[in-house]
């Protein structure tokens, strides 16, 4: 899925919380403003408030997490089922 200013998401998961808050986190690589070589890509992980009336993301997220360069992009998210606790996956083999 591709959004806005070259970004573009790689993994997605649910947050489900026992105050019936329905939040999504997504994991994105985006390419930096200006530059198209993938040696400038940001991977980051965002985190969004998701209304079930309209079925729609708030405008900008909630939360936001850059990865370091040397992470590699999401791969995965596993979210807990409590909603406490998210694990996402990268391209280079770790966990954050």
């Amino acid at each position: 899925m591709e959004g806005a200013a070259g970004r573009s998401v790689k993994c997605g998961s649910w947050i489900r919380r026992p105050e019936n808050v329905n939040l999504v986190v997504l994991g994105l690589s985006m390419t930096r403003p200006g530059s198209s070589s993938s040696s400038s890509s940001v991977a980051a992980i965002e985190i969004f408030s998701f209304d079930p009336k309209t079925t729609s993301l708030s405008s900008s997220p909630l939360a936001r997490h850059e990865f370091e360069d040397s992470d590699g992009d999401p791969i995965t998210i596993a979210v807990h089922p409590s909603g406490d606790d998210f694990i996402c996956s990268t391209s280079n083999g770790g966990c954050k």
